[in-house]
C-alpha cells in the first residue's frame, strides 16, 4: 500500500493555516534538530532530505542538520536514532528496508519495527520489474512463461540482499505463479544495477529513480512492469500492475517516513508533524520529489502515518513468514 498522494484543496489549506499558527519548537529552546539519513551522501534519499532541511528549519524556527549514517543496510542509522533522547530533536528518514525488513533478516539487529514511530509519510517510490537488455523476454507474460519452463536452465534474479524488498517482491511473484529462479543477493543497489545492466544477472525489481530510467531508455535494461496501479510518466509505454492479470496484491512501492523513537512525547510528535506538513505543501519540494521519480505524500497527521506504517509492517512480516525468511 502506497502513501496517498492527493488530498482536497481545502484540507491542504487548513493544514497550512495550522502550520502557520504553530511555531512551537521541539526539545530545549533553540536546540539543534538532527535529521539522520541512513544512506551515503549523494543518493536520492540524501538529496530529498537536503531539500527538506531548509524548509523544516524554517517551519520549526530552529537549526536542523542532516547527518548521513550509512552502513549495515541502514541499521547503524536506526541504532543512532534509538540511542538518542526521545524528545523529538533526533529524526530518521527511513523506509521498510531499514525499519521492518532488517530486523527480520539480520541476526545482529536488536531493534524491532515497533521501536520506531512514524511521524509523517514523506512519499513513495515505485518499483519496476526489469530484465537484462538481451534476455529476450519482451513482456511480463513472456518472462513468466520462461520461468515456468523447467526444461530450460534456471534464470537468476538479483536483489539488494537477503530480506530486502527486492528479494521479497520476486519471491512473492514466484509463489503466486509457481516460477523457478535462482536468487543472487548483492550487498547493495549499485553493484546489482551494474551487473544486471552488464548482463551478469537476468532480472529483478529496481526503484524507479536515479539512473534506472536512463538504463532502460538506453536498452541496457528492459522494463516489463511498473509495480503500481497506474503507468509511470517516466516510462509511459511500460504496463502497470492493473494491466497484468496474473498477479494479485503486487503493488510494491517504497514508502518513506520521518520517524522518531516510540517513546517520543505526543506533543513533540504533533509539533514535528505540523512542521513537516508545511514542508510537504511546498510546491518546489513537491516538484523536486516528482522530478526524482518519487511521489510526495499528501498532508498527513501522525495517526495516518502510523496506520500506513503498521500496514507495511503487517505486509512484510506476512511475506517474510511465507518465504521462511530467517535472520542470518
Amino acid at each position: 500500500m502506497s502513501l496517498p498522494t492527493r488530498r482536497s484543496f481545502i484540507a491542504s489549506v487548513l493544514a497550512l493555516i495550522a502550520a502557520d499558527a504553530a511555531r512551537a519548537q521541539v526539545g530545549k529552546p533553540n536546540q539543534v534538530v538532527t535529521l539522520i539519513v541512513p544512506f551515503p551522501v549523494g543518493g536520492s534519499a540524501d538529496a530529498t532530505m537536503r531539500n527538506l532541511q531548509p524548509l523544516l528549519q524554517r517551519a520549526l524556527n530552529q537549526t536542523v542538520i542532516v547527518e548521513n549514517i550509512s552502513g549495515a543496510s541502514g541499521t547503524i542509522g536506526v541504532g543512532k536514532l534509538l540511542a538518542a533522547p526521545a524528545d523529538g530533536t533526533t529524526l530518521l528518514f527511513a523506509g521498510p528496508s531499514e525499519s521492518i525488513l532488517a530486523p527480520l533478516s539480520m541476526s545482529g539487529v536488536k531493534y524491532k519495527a515497533e521501536d520506531l514511530r512514524a511521524v509523517t509519510g514523506i512519499g513513495a517510490t515505485r518499483l519496476v520489474l526489469v530484465t537484462r537488455g538481451n534476455l529476450g523476454a519482451n513482456t511480463f507474460r513472456e518472462l513468466a512463461e520462461r520461468l515456468q519452463d523447467r526444461s530450460k536452465p534456471s534464470l537468476s534474479y538479483g536483489s539488494f540482499g537477503i530480506g530486502s524488498f527486492a528479494h521479497l517482491a520476486i519471491e512473492d511473484m514466484k509463489m503466486q505463479l509457481s516460477l523457478d529462479a535462482i536468487h543472487v543477493p548483492y550487498k547493495g543497489a549499485g553493484t546489482f544495477i551494474t551487473d544486471i545492466a552488464g548482463g551478469h544477472v537476468d532480472f529483478g525489481v529496481l526503484p524507479l529513480i536515479g539512473n534506472v530510467v536512463d538504463l532502460i531508455k538506453s536498452g541496457k535494461l528492459r522494463a516489463l512492469l511498473v509495480t503500481d496501479t497506474s503507468r509511470s510518466l517516466q516510462l509511459p509505454d511500460v504496463p502497470s500492475l492493473a494491466e497484468v492479470r496474473e498477479l494479485s496484491n503486487f503493488d510494491y512501492v517504497i514508502n518513506g517516513y520521518i520517524m522518531v523513537p516510540k517513546a517520543t512525547p505526543t506533543a513533540a510528535v504533533k509539533t514535528l508533524s505540523v512542521a513537516l506538513n508545511t514542508c510537504l505543501a511546498d510546491r518546489n519540494f513537491r516538484q523536486f520529489m516528482e522530478g526524482s521519480g518519487a511521489f510526495p505524500a499528501a498532508v498527513n497527521e501522525p495517526p495516518e502515518a502510523e496506520r500506513w506504517y503498521k500496514a507495511d509492517i503487517d505486509r512484510y512480516r506476512k511475506l517474510a513468514k511465507a518465504i521462511k525468511l530467517e535472520p542470518s
